[in-house]
This record gives C-alpha cells, structure tokens and sequence, in this order.
C-alpha cells in the first residue's frame, strides 16, 4: 500500500520543480529583456537617475528668476552676511544724479542643475554685480570688472545657493551656500562665454 503513495508525492514532487525552473527561466528573461531594452524605448530622460541633480541652461527664465529672488534676499539682509553686503545696501538706496549714471545691481546665473521633486530644485552660482550705465569714472577697480557693450559691470562677488520652485511656480531659498569671490564668478562667465 505504501508504494504507490511515495510514487504519486514523486510525481508531484517533480511537477512542481518544473513549474518552478520554468517560472524562474520565463521571470529572469523579462527581466534581462527589460534591462537592455528599456532605456531605448523611454528615451534619455526617463535614464536620468529620479531624484538627481542635471544641468541646466543658465539663461532659462526659471533660473533668472531663482537668481533675482537671491539677489533680492541678499538686499533684504535675510540671506547669509556676506563680504559685499555694505555695497548691496548702498547701491540699493543711493543714485548720483551729478555724474548722470544710473547704478543698479545684477544677479547673472553661473551654473545651476535642477533636481525634480514635488516641484524643482535649483542648486546654483550667482555673481553679483555693480551696473553702471551712463557717463563714469574710468579706471575703477579694473581688475574686477567685466564690460558689456556700453554698459559697465563691476563684480561684487557672489554666492552658492540652492533655491525651490513650488508646484504653484512660487520661489524660495532652501539653502545658502557659501560666498564665491569675484576671481571665481569672472572665470565662469568668461567659462560659459566660451560655451556659447
């Protein structure tokens, strides 16, 4: 009575071995298939790695606006205290009528990457500048300074600084980084001047 009760519990036995390698040959060549076929059918940037920072045009409007509202928290004195912060106040509240120039201050983006999230996140560089238009006083700070067409620019310095656009399309600085100086802001925009 016992041996055809072993034979049968045999037979079962191998039946579920065989479901089971075929199952794990079919799983493991989806997978394989997956591996090497996906990136070719969802194109480079559903390859981009979720959650990672990559680089972005510095002159996108959504970058300059990240780089004004730096600008305009610099002026406000809620960023960080930095080594120009007595030239963002007096530019900002100061214009001389005498020497029929207009000042103004200029935040130009350097570099920046975005990073997707319940809305973006862009890590930047910020040069801040003095900009001068009108009739001035040659030979100021000359090492400093950049000249664009008939504008005068003099660098201030600048500053690292990762800012949050919201799903409403709403800014805010999340973190300041630190204080680059003006040797380091000239050679990236001498840098992406030779990108263009």
């Amino acid at each position: 009575h016992c041996a055809p009760v072993t034979e049968l519990i045999r037979k079962q036995s191998n039946i579920y071995c065989y479901s089971m390698r075929v199952f794990i040959s079919i799983a493991f060549t989806i997978f394989t298939f997956t591996l090497i076929v996906s990136p070719y059918i969802m194109g480079a940037d559903a390859r981009r790695m979720v959650g990672g920072y990559s680089t972005v045009n510095t002159k996108s409007e959504e970058i300059d606006r990240a780089a004004q509202l730096v600008l305009q928290k610099l002026q406000e004195g809620s960023g960080p205290s930095v080594s120009y912060s007595s030239e963002l106040q007096t530019i900002s509240k100061t214009k001389d009528e005498s020497l029929v120039m207009t000042q103004s201050l200029k935040a130009v983006p350097l570099e920046a990457s975005q990073q997707v999230v319940a809305g973006m996140n862009y890590k930047m560089k910020v040069g801040i500048f003095i900009e001068t238009s009108g009739n001035t006083k040659p030979g100021s700070s000359a090492s400093r300074e950049v000249l664009n067409s008939e504008k005068h620019k003099k660098c201030i310095g600048g500053i690292s600084v990762t800012v949050y656009r919201d799903l409403k399309g709403e800014y805010s600085v999340t973190t300041w980084g630190s204080e680059i100086g003006c040797d380091q802001v000239v050679a990236l925009m001498n840098e992406n001047k030779g990108e263009e």
